[in-house]
C-alpha cells in the first residue's frame, strides 16, 4: 500500500452564460471546449463534476474514491464518522462577466427532505479582484416576507427590493443557505461551500441563453428555502498578517484562514486531526513534505490528508493562500 500524500486536483472547467475569460487569462485554466468560463471546480466530489487527482502515484483518481479507500487517514476520525465517503467542502473560482441570477440555496434539511441529499449549500466568497463599480445582490433593501416576495416576483418588481453591496478587492461575504444572493459583473471570486449543487433561481434579468430561451426559475422551492431574518455579513479592509495564519471567518461546516506568505513557513498539520485544504490565489508556492514536495500555483488546490504531519511552505517570492478546515 503506498503511502498517502499532498493531493493536487485537475479543476473542473464550467460554461456559464454570464461567464468570461479571466479564469483563463489569470489562472493558465483552460478548456477549448468550455466557452465562456464562469466557474472552476478546483476541488469538487459533486457526482459528475469530480476533481481528479493530478499528481503522484494516485493520479487518475477521483476525490471521493480516494476518501472510500483512505477513510480518516485521509479526512479524519472525526470528519469520516460524520460523513464516510461524502466528502464535505468544495471550492470554485467564479468569474463573472453579467449578473448571475438571483439565486437561494437550501440548508441540510431542505436538501435532505426535498433532494434526499446529505447537504445544502451555505458558502462565503473572497473577492479575488474587482473592477470599479462592481456590485453583488445580498438580502433585501427592506422587510419582506413569503407573501410580498411572492408577490413582487408575480409582478416582475423583485430587483426592486433586492440589496445591492460595492464589493472590492479583499472583501469577504458569508452567504448562509437561506440568504436570497447574486454576484454581479466585474468580480473574480473565490468560494468556498459545501459539496453542493443545488440552486434556486429567482430570478434571471430576463435574458435569454445562447438558444433564444429563458433559463428555468424555481419559485416554489425558493420560496421554501428563503430565511427572511438573514442579514449579510460583509467583512472589509481585512488585513492578513505576513508570515501567519490570519483568521477570515468560521461557520457550521469550515474554518477558512489566510495566509500571506513572503517567505517559508512550517505547518504542523498533525494536531489538526482533519484534511487541510490549500487554495492558492495569487503567486506559487512549493509544498516540502517527508517523501517528497508539489508546487502549487495560482488556481491550484492540495488537499493535505488528515494523517499528515509537519510540511513546508516555500513561496515562489510570494503567494497569497486560503487555508480551508472541515468543521
Amino acid at each position: 500500500m503506498y503511502s498517502l500524500y499532498p493531493l493536487k486536483f485537475t479543476p473542473v472547467l464550467k460554461h456559464r452564460i454570464w461567464g468570461g475569460n479571466r479564469i483563463k487569462e489569470k489562472f493558465g485554466l483552460y478548456d477549448a471546449s468550455v466557452e465562456k468560463c464562469g466557474e472552476a471546480w478546483v476541488l469538487s466530489a459533486v457526482k459528475d463534476s469530480e476533481t481528479i487527482v493530478e499528481n503522484g502515484h494516485f493520479a487518475g483518481n477521483t476525490l471521493s474514491e480516494m476518501c472510500e479507500v483512505f477513510m480518516d487517514d485521509l479526512m479524519g476520525e472525526d470528519a469520516w464518522k460524520k460523513f464516510n465517503e461524502d466528502f464535505p467542502l468544495l471550492l470554485k473560482i467564479i468569474d463573472a462577466n453579467d449578473f448571475l441570477s438571483v439565486q437561494v440555496h437550501p440548508d441540510d434539511a431542505l436538501a435532505k427532505k426535498k433532494h434526499g441529499l446529505r447537504f445544502g449549500k451555505t458558502e462565503m466568497w473572497y473577492v479575488i479582484h474587482a473592477e470599479p463599480g462592481a456590485q453583488i445582490v445580498a438580502g433585501f433593501n427592506e422587510a419582506v416576507d413569503r407573501e410580498k416576495l411572492s408577490k413582487h416576483i408575480e409582478a416582475g418588481t423583485l430587483k426592486n427590493i433586492l440589496k445591492f453591496h460595492s464589493m472590492h478587492t479583499g472583501d469577504m461575504i458569508y452567504l448562509p443557505a437561506g440568504m436570497v444572493h447574486a454576484t454581479g459583473p466585474g468580480l473574480l471570486i473565490a468560494e468556498i461551500q459545501q459539496t453542493s449543487d443545488i440552486t434556486y433561481r429567482l430570478y434571471d434579468w430576463d435574458r435569454k441563453d445562447e438558444h433564444g430561451q429563458a433559463r428555468e426559475l424555481h419559485i416554489e422551492n425558493a420560496l421554501d428555502a428563503v430565511n427572511f431574518e438573514l442579514q449579510p455579513e460583509i467583512i472589509r479592509n481585512f488585513e492578513p498578517k505576513i508570515n501567519a495564519t490570519t483568521p477570515m471567518i468560521e461557520t457550521p461546516y469550515f474554518r477558512a484562514s489566510f495566509i500571506k506568505l513572503h517567505s517559508a513557513v512550517e505547518k504542523n498539520v498533525e494536531l489538526v486531526d482533519k484534511c487541510i485544504l490549500y487554495f492558492a490565489l495569487n503567486g506559487s508556492f512549493l509544498m516540502k513534505y517527508n517523501n517528497g514536495e508539489s508546487l502549487v500555483k495560482a488556481g491550484e488546490c492540495v488537499l493535505v490528508p488528515a494523517s499528515a504531519d509537519k510540511m513546508l511552505l516555500v513561496p515562489d517570492i510570494r503567494a497569497e493562500i486560503i487555508e480551508v478546515i472541515g468543521m
